[in-house]
């Protein structure tokens, strides 16, 4: 029954990463909202169902994106394996989940990029470091803290028990 809250919630990200954090861009940099919200998710310790989330969040992202799907999946399943590992390591879930969410977006940047050079596109990694990577990095991590906020709360409504933080 908890995993069932996972679908209000994402299909609410995904409406709002394809309808309004698509449009808002800092340079060529877009934030990932589905990113920050798997990210925050996973890596919280009570958390019991955030690999159902990633591919439910994955599948979303890959119908509103033009990447092709394995790539969706493979940009986000890198990401919460990662948070999942971090959890038992480091005890500050918003620690956790900032370093969850800038490895995740060097990642997706990587893998954009690669599956530009791929096509044939002319694509420089300094070009895409700095005028995608590093302002996508910025806005994402400036919606970290609201996110994390809201999240949170869900989380704590959603899985009862001793406070961590």
């Amino acid at each position: 029954m908890r995993a069932l809250i996972g679908f209000p919630i994402l299909f609410l990200t995904a409406i709002l990463q394809s309808a309004l954090f698509s449009r808002l861009s800092l340079l060529h940099g877009h934030a990932d909202l589905m990113l920050i919200v798997l990210a925050i998710w996973a890596t919280h310790p009570r958390v019991l169902h955030a690999w159902e989330w990633t591919l439910l969040g994955a599948l979303l992202t890959a119908f509103l994106s033009a990447f092709p799907w394995a790539l969706i999946f493979l940009t986000y399943l890198v990401p919460t394996a990662l948070a999942r590992t971090l959890r038992s390591v480091l005890r500050s879930h918003l620690l956790n989940a900032l370093l969850v969410i800038s490895a995740g977006t060097g990642w997706m940047g990587i893998m954009g990029w690669l599956y530009l050079f791929t096509v044939q596109a002319s694509a420089s990694p300094l070009l895409i470091a700095g005028e995608i990577l590093s302002p996508g990095l910025l806005m994402n991590l400036l919606l970290t803290l609201p996110t994390f906020v809201i999240l949170r709360r869900i989380i704590d409504w959603t899985y009862p028990g001793e406070e961590h933080e």
